[in-house]
C-alpha cells in the first residue's frame, strides 16, 4: 500500500522573511526613483543658470543679480529642502514599517506557540521594546546576535521621534543633541542648520540619500538574523 504523501509544515519564518525582503525591494525601488528625479531636476537648474549667466551682457548688473537671485533660492529648494523633507518622510516610513513587522512576528508566535501573554501584556514604553521583550522571554532570542543592527536602528528611531514631534529641530542641551552628534561623527548622515554658536536649536537635515541606503541595509541584515537564524532555531 502507498503511503500518502505527508503535506509539509509552512515554514513560517521564511515566509515572514520574504514578504520583507519583497517589501524591501520596493522601498530600494521609490528610493533610487526619487533620488534620481531630485539629481536630474538639481542638474537642469545648474545648466540653466550657467547658460543664463553666458548670455547675459557683462555690464548688465540688474539682470545678473536678479539670475543669482533666482538660482540661489531654486537651489536650495532643490538641493536641500526637497530631498530632506522626502528623506524624512521616507525615514520615518521605513522605522514605521519595522515595528509593524516586528509586531506582526510576535502576533504570528503569539498564536502559534500559545504562548502565556501578548505583546500588549508587556510593559514598555512603545511597541518596538515590547517587541524585543516578547521576543526574548517567549521565543528565546538572543538580542546580543542582533546587536550592531538593533542599536543602528535605536538610534534612527530616536532621530524618527525627533522628526515627528519636533520637526527636527534639537536643543544644544538636551541629551538628543550629543547621541545625534556622536552617531553622525564619522558617517556625515546629516547638518544641522543654521550653524553657529549662538544657534540654541537649530535643525536636522539630512544631506544625502546614506542614511537611508544603510537603515535598508540594516533592516535587511536585521530580519534576516531574526527571522533566518534566532526565530528559526528558538521558536
Amino acid at each position: 500500500m502507498t503511503k500518502p504523501t505527508e503535506i509539509p509544515i509552512i515554514d513560517y519564518a521564511e515566509f515572514l522573511l520574504f514578504g520583507i525582503e519583497f517589501s524591501l525591494v520596493d522601498f530600494k525601488k521609490y528610493q533610487t526613483e526619487i533620488e534620481s528625479f531630485l539629481d536630474k531636476e538639481k542638474k537642469s537648474l545648474d545648466e540653466s543658470y550657467n547658460k543664463s549667466l553666458a548670455e547675459l551682457d557683462q555690464d548688465d548688473y540688474k539682470r545678473y543679480n536678479q539670475i543669482a537671485q533666482d538660482y540661489y533660492y531654486r537651489s536650495g529648494d532643490i538641493a536641500t529642502l526637497f530631498p530632506h523633507n522626502f528623506r524624512a518622510s521616507f525615514l520615518i516610513q521605513i522605522i514605521t514599517f519595522i515595528e509593524h513587522e516586528l509586531k506582526l512576528i510576535c502576533e504570528h508566535y503569539e498564536i502559534e506557540k500559545q504562548t502565556k501573554y501578548s505583546i500588549n501584556d508587556l510593559k514598555g514604553t512603545n511597541d518596538i521594546e515590547k517587541a524585543k521583550q516578547f521576543l526574548e522571554k517567549s521565543c528565546n532570542v538572543n538580542f546580543r546576535n542582533l546587536d550592531k543592527e538593533w542599536q543602528f536602528i535605536l538610534k534612527i528611531k530616536r532621530i524618527r521621534n525627533k522628526l515627528v514631534h519636533s520637526q527636527g529641530f534639537v536643543k544644544k542641551t538636551e541629551k538628543d543633541w550629543k547621541v545625534f552628534n556622536d552617531f553622525n561623527n564619522k558617517l556625515k548622515y546629516f547638518d544641522f542648520s543654521p550653524k553657529g554658536e549662538l544657534v540654541e536649536e537649530p535643525k536636522l537635515i539630512i544631506k544625502n540619500r546614506l542614511l537611508i541606503d544603510d537603515l535598508l541595509k540594516v533592516t535587511e541584515d536585521f530580519f534576516n538574523k531574526l527571522l533566518g537564524k534566532e526565530l528559526k532555531y528558538n521558536c
